[in-house]
């Protein structure tokens, strides 16, 4: 994926806030940009390659929770499986919205599984979509 910043292709990109949440800012993707970590770690003028501080400290626990959740996505194909097929028996357009989103990796591991343990859709806030 490529950086909107640099531009460098890297692997993993960071969603930044133009203007942060704390002033007011919304998650619609108007008010975010795709950025590698370097960028990101500019942008907060932090490193989020280090320990030390709230941001970079946020950045390791989201890492983590991403690896444990790819690993519980590789135990439960099944329960992905079945979560799909729930929602595309409720409504079609939805589950091809969220086949999608997760084939352009536009879901996080760990937002996936807990759509999955919870049974409903929720993207940033912009939809919310209970499946029960």
């Amino acid at each position: 994926m490529e950086c909107e910043i640099c531009k460098s292709y890297v692997k993993e990109l960071h969603e930044h806030h133009i203007v942060p949440k704390s002033r007011g800012g919304t998650n619609k993707p108007s008010n975010l940009i795709r950025i590698c970590v370097d960028c990101h770690s500019k942008a907060h003028n932090v490193s989020f390659k280090g320990v030390k501080g709230l941001i970079s400290d946020a950045s390791i626990q989201r890492k983590k929770q991403d690896e444990d959740a790819k690993k519980w996505i590789e135990e439960n194909k099944q329960k992905i499986d079945n979560f799909i097929l729930d929602v595309y028996d409720k409504n079609p357009e939805k589950a091809y919205c969220l086949v999608h989103l997760m084939n352009t990796e536009n879901i996080s591991p760990s937002d996936l599984v807990s759509m999955c343990k919870n049974k409903r859709l929720k993207f940033r806030g912009t939809i919310d979509i209970n499946i029960d």
